[in-house]
Order: C-alpha cells, then sequence, then structure tokens
C-alpha cells in the first residue's frame, strides 16, 4: 500500500486548519458561556446560603430509623429531580455521628409537624445575625437543620388530604425536593418583591425566612416548585425550567 506523503505547503495547510479549528472551538464554547449567562433566568435565593461545592453531604437522624421506604422515597426524588438535573450530588445519607455537629452537612430529623429546611448551607451566628470565627478567624460550620413529616397524623394533615389527595408517598417526595431546594439555599417564590400581591396576600409569611443576602434573579416565576402558590405537590413532580437553569448557573462542577 502507498504512503500519502505531505510536503510543507500541504503541512502548513494542515497547521492552520488545525488552528483554525482549534479557535473556532473556544470562540463556540465562549458563544455558549455567554449565551447561557445572558439567558433570563428567574428565581429567589440566598446568596450567603450558597455551598462552595457540589457535593452536599447528607445525615439522618435517630427519628428516621423506623421509616426505611419513606428515606428511600426522600432519596430517590433528590436524585430524579435535583441530581438528575444538575452537577449536585448529595453524599452519604448514614446516620448523624457527633462529629458532624461541626461541618456543613445536611441533618435531617423525622418529626410529626409541618417540614422545613433552613436555607442553604449554616454557619454559626451572634444574636445581631453575624457570623461567628474561630481564633483564626475563620467561619464557624453547622450543620443544617431539615425536618421532614412521614405520618402527617397530627401535623399537615390538611395538606395530605387536600393537596396530595391522600397520597402519602408522593406529597413525602414533593416535599423532599421543595426542602432539599431550601438546603441548597432557594427562598420561597413568593416572598419576591415583584411577586404579585394575590400570591402574596394567600399566605402568612410572619414565620418565613427572608435570607441573610436575598437575591432576586430575574423575574418572578410563577411555576417553581417553591412558589406556594404554584401547586408543587403536582403530578408528576416537576421542576420548572428556571429552577433548573439556577441549580446548573450556582452549581456547575469545576
Amino acid at each position: 500500500m502507498g504512503r500519502i506523503c505531505i510536503g510543507p505547503r500541504s503541512m502548513a495547510g494542515v497547521m492552520l486548519l488545525g488552528i483554525l479549528t482549534a479557535v473556532s472551538g473556544v470562540f463556540l464554547r465562549s458563544w455558549w458561556a455567554q449565551a447561557q449567562d445572558s439567558t433570563e433566568l428567574e428565581a429567589f435565593i440566598d446568596r450567603a446560603g450558597l455551598w462552595d461545592s457540589v457535593r452536599v453531604p447528607v445525615c439522618w437522624e435517630p427519628s428516621a430509623a423506623e421509616f426505611p421506604e419513606a428515606k428511600l422515597w426522600v432519596q430517590e426524588s433528590v436524585k430524579t429531580f435535583i441530581e438528575g438535573q444538575s452537577d449536585v450530588r448529595f453524599l452519604r445519607w448514614d446516620n448523624c455521628a457527633p462529629a458532624d455537629a461541626t461541618i456543613h452537612i445536611i441533618h435531617i430529623t423525622v418529626s410529626d409537624e409541618h417540614p422545613y429546611s433552613y436555607v442553604g448551607r449554616q454557619f454559626a451566628r451572634n444574636t445581631d445575625g453575624t457570623v461567628q470565627r474561630d481564633a483564626f478567624e475563620k467561619p464557624i460550620a453547622v450543620p443544617t437543620p431539615m425536618v421532614l413529616n412521614f405520618t402527617f397524623a397530627a401535623a399537615f394533615n390538611d395538606v395530605l388530604n387536600d393537596n396530595c389527595g391522600g397520597d402519602n408517598e408522593h406529597c413525602i417526595r414533593a416535599i423532599a425536593v421543595h426542602e432539599f431546594l431550601h438546603a441548597l439555599g432557594f427562598l420561597h417564590e413568593q416572598l419576591r418583591p415583584d411577586a404579585p400581591d394575590k400570591c402574596k396576600n394567600r399566605f402568612d409569611h410572619s414565620r418565613d425566612f427572608p435570607g441573610w443576602e436575598p437575591l432576586s434573579v430575574g423575574d418572578y416565576d410563577p411555576e417553581s416548585h417553591m412558589n406556594y402558590c404554584a401547586n408543587m405537590y403536582r403530578k408528576p413532580i416537576k421542576l420548572s425550567v428556571q429552577d433548573v437553569a439556577i441549580l446548573n448557573k450556582f452549581y456547575r462542577f469545576q
């Protein structure tokens, strides 16, 4: 079989083609990044609560031990709707240990009460809200508390029946996704300054956390899973397009 010989002129052409291809690739990647950044995003987040990693550890308090099936529902739903649409990865999912009291980790307690989660990564704070620091001026890390309800026996029973149609499993899954988005730094969408008055007036915000450094990104998102005025219990569970876009804006694997 004959060999193809590349002379000086041909070699120069190949080199030029390679350079142009590389430059084109850089241009296209740059254009795509700019297009992504220029997309009009919509969300309400707490900048102070954003995690500095896409890897977020999770542990269960002893109160969850008697609910192995519900624990699996939570983990499956978070994997499908958050991990499956972003670079975020929740790790461990084991029992909380004493050493976890001084690190950034989501601590889940199961209790028959209104479900909730603190917003984002947490630090020890003084009474005036300032972050406490250790002897080396490093912010003191503490867990992110989360409470989930697996029985709805005494509390939240109206939501189970009115919003979830009595479907315990669906309610647990939908609420888990909502609370885990809180744990990543998402605030309630209806708290935004530009949320419609009709929506704001439907809910009592007296106990609703407004964020340490609240940031309204883009316009109000009526379809957000973090919006009480949308049906966060809808079937199937669904994050809005903007929920997913915000996850990928603030949580990118580096």
